[in-house]
């Protein structure tokens, strides 16, 4: 360093060699005049010479416009920076980054002599600088799937790896596996991929914190055939924790070369997976919201909104010009008298059943078919031939099929129990009825089939058409008149005598009848289904009740001739109430009612749903006093086996089985019901008695009771006492 020395005394040359800081000297015209130790060692270890390189070129500088430049003395210093990359053959770790700064050296007279060249290795600085700026950029406040694509590219720059994951934890039946939420290889998101943690680095990362294999992973983890397949070196993973401290998934940066500076930024990666996990957890939260929107809670079949957004499709998808039939059929399937299940044993017997409907559904029928459940105990199937079409023959084996599987038998604790389905199908398109239909209307138009299946005798399917809507409107309008009834006094009680042979009375039934101010009478065969179907039954029935209950005390008040015994017909809603036996017995109380003076007539399906339960409140109701009469025999089960369990007072023979009774023929059903009531001490009464012949008939068959018209017809409940006491006189 000759100029050096001559210039300073020896304190100042021990500075310039002992400085860490890489200090050069150069000409006017670029060449390397002097350099100190540091610089020297520098340019040594990454290129192998004697002393530094061209420096002019390795800056890309213009020696000429560099001179003029320190000549001037405002602008006597020029900053430079530069990434040095290995040459081949090197060690990565020789790349580095270096901070260059060139200053003029002047003579006595001011003028620019010589070029001042100090550098130093900022590479720590800048590697920092870069951790901070990619971590910011990792974790930003992206959400979504745009978050753990940026984290992993961002992560990989941090460690300069060829591969980053983030990784979902899930576990299957063999064991735990991985599952990619986002890949990064050299620098571009990747196809996702699923792997077993069995015998690999992850298993382990998942019992701690975060590890580092800075090399040689692929010897430590011989069975990992993912390290074998990638020739893995490097590998360095952090869990992902819930906010419980849960591992639910793990955020990974592997290399085929050696991994450096891990020490620096493993901290980092702690980081990112923080924000991983809040991430995830913000992702699940609203799959699980979306989840509550899209499917149902009970079933967790696909709900009322998935639906209408997979009808919406189907509308906005044609089928092929050449197809000649409809390309979908929707099925509305709905479960008969689940309501009265439901009422009578519990909402949890009825989520049971509902549930295991939905697994009979999901399970038997097939795959491609859209299967939801849209509320209650309505079901919905989609089937959807897009290339073909469907036939009408194919959904009527659907059809029958659906209905065989929810015709089985339901078991549901120690309890057998069995639940029909009815079912209303819309195929479409079909013709112009359906060009500009929405997927309300074709809801709509499945619940007009609906309710013709229903009204068909219910375990029916029935397919729309527009003339079912004639029969909806009639429905709709019998529905709003009814409810309308019930607070205007529209309602009459009739009665109908139940004669001996002779035509004594015996007893007599009571009747309902709707006086509509417009329609006039309107016969109970049109309203008493659709108040069924409605809920209105139940309303009606307590009407009934109460009205009856109310005149047998008028007339006892007033010393008149009445029946020793009122049938009452008791709705299958009123028998499900869980206090209907408390509920009569106090009404008779109130109106001073003696339970024997009343008949409590029941249908079978009333009593079918639950026989334990019927049993307990029909013995229940004979404690009390009260009679109990089985109404339309013969058009039920009529199974021998219930028979025998329930404790029973009287069976009715419908009026279907009567009409067969002509003189000189004993039809055989007749004869068996008989047997049956005379077998079980039960009395007998036949309806629908309307000649003396039939009479005649059935009196020599055994029958002793009779209700009909060849004895009396319903009459205004009012006036059945002045027909008792003529029918006294004509008699006497």
């Amino acid at each position: 360093m000759t100029k050096m020395t001559t210039r300073n005394n020896s304190r100042w040359l021990q500075v310039v060699e002992k400085a860490p800081v890489g200090i050069m000297v150069l000409s006017l015209k670029g060449e390397l005049l002097d350099c100190n130790p540091a610089s020297e060692q520098f340019w040594q270890q990454r290129n192998s010479l004697a002393g530094p390189p061209d420096i002019i070129r390795l800056l890309q500088l213009e020696l000429d416009k560099l001179v003029d430049l320190l000549s001037t003395p405002a602008q006597e210093t020029l900053t430079r920076t530069l990434h040095l990359q290995p040459q081949a053959g090197q060690p990565d770790q020789l790349s580095a980054w270096i901070s260059f700064r060139l200053s003029g050296l002047y003579d006595a007279q001011g003028q620019l002599d010589e070029i001042l060249v100090c550098h130093s290795d900022i590479s720590d600085q800048t590697y920092n600088q870069q951790v901070i700026e990619n971590t910011a950029l990792g974790v930003s406040a992206q959400s979504g799937q745009a978050f753990f694509d940026s984290l992993v590219i961002h992560l990989a720059r941090i460690f300069d790896a060829r591969y980053a994951f983030v990784g979902l934890l899930e576990h299957d039946g063999s064991g735990h596996s991985i599952r990619t939420l986002a890949l990064s290889i050299e620098g571009r998101i990747s196809d996702n991929f699923t792997y077993s943690m069995h015998k690999t680095p992850c298993a382990d990362v998942m019992g701690q914190k975060t590890c580092a294999y800075t090399s040689g992973v692929q010897q430590m983890y011989p069975d990992d055939l993912l390290l074998q397949e990638m020739d893995i070196d490097s590998y360095i993973g952090s869990p992902i924790f819930s906010p419980e401290g849960k591992p639910i998934g793990i955020l990974v940066v592997m290399d085929n070369k050696p991994l450096q500076r891990i020490g620096q930024v493993s901290s980092i990666l702690e980081i990112f997976a923080a924000r991983a996990g809040a991430e995830i957890q913000r992702r699940q939260a609203e799959e699980k919201l979306k989840r509550m929107a899209f499917e149902d809670y009970l079933t967790r079949l696909p709900n009322r909104a998935s639906l209408y957004q997979h009808l919406k499709q189907l509308l906005h998808k044609p089928a092929a010009d050449t197809t000649p039939e409809p390309h979908s059929a929707l099925l509305l399937i709905d479960l008969d008298h689940f309501k009265t299940i439901n009422d009578a044993l519990g909402h949890d017997i009825g989520d049971e059943i509902i549930r295991k409907t939905a697994e009979r559904l999901r399970h038997k029928l097939p795959d491609d078919l859209f299967v939801c459940r849209i509320g209650g105990d309505e079901f919905v199937v989609v089937s959807s031939e897009l290339k073909n079409g469907i036939t009408l023959p194919e959904v009527k084996l659907l059809t029958d099929k659906i209905q065989y599987l929810l015709n089985q038998p339901f078991q549901i604790g120690e309890r057998i129990l069995n639940v029909s389905a009815s079912i209303g199908v819309v195929m479409f398109p079909q013709n112009q009825l359906y060009k500009n239909c929405s997927e309300l209307d074709l809801m709509r138009f499945a619940d007009i089939a609906l309710y013709q299946a229903k009204n068909a005798g219910r375990s029916q399917s029935a397919y729309y058409s527009p003339e079912h809507q004639l029969a909806v409107d009639e429905r709709l309008e019998i529905e709003r008149g009814l409810r309308q009834a019930l607070t205007d006094n529209q309602l009459q009680l009739y009665m109908q005598p139940q004669v001996n042979l002779d035509g004594q009375i015996l007893g007599a039934e009571v009747l309902l009848r709707w006086l509509h101010p417009e329609q006039g009478m309107i016969p109970p065969f049109r309203f008493i289904p659709i108040a069924e179907e409605s809920g209105l039954i139940l309303r009606l029935g307590d009407w009934v009740l109460e009205q009856t209950l109310q005149l047998i005390n008028q007339w006892q008040s007033n010393h008149r001739e009445v029946p020793q015994q009122i049938s009452v017909n008791v709705s299958a809603w009123q028998f499900s109430q869980t206090d209907f036996v408390e509920r009569v017995s106090q009404q008779c109380a109130r109106y001073g009612i003696a339970a024997q003076q009343l008949v409590l007539e029941l249908t079978e399906s009333a009593l079918l749903h639950d026989i334990e339960e019927a049993r307990f409140k029909l013995q229940s109701l004979r404690n009390a006093g009260f009679r109990i009469s089985l109404d339309d025999f013969g058009t039920g089960y009529s199974s021998l086996a219930y028979l025998r369990d329930l404790p029973l007072d009287e069976l009715k023979i419908d009026k279907s089985f009567i009409d067969e009774v002509k003189t000189g023929t004993n039809p055989p059903l007749v004869e068996s019901m008989l047997a049956i009531g005379r077998h079980m001490g039960l009395d007998v009464i036949a309806e629908g008695v309307e000649t003396e012949d039939q009479a005649r008939q059935l009196h020599a068959m055994g029958c002793l009771r009779y209700q009909g018209y060849h004895y009396a017809r319903p009459m205004p409940a009012q006036t059945l006492p002045d027909w008792i006491a003529e029918h006294s006189l004509q008699e006497s």
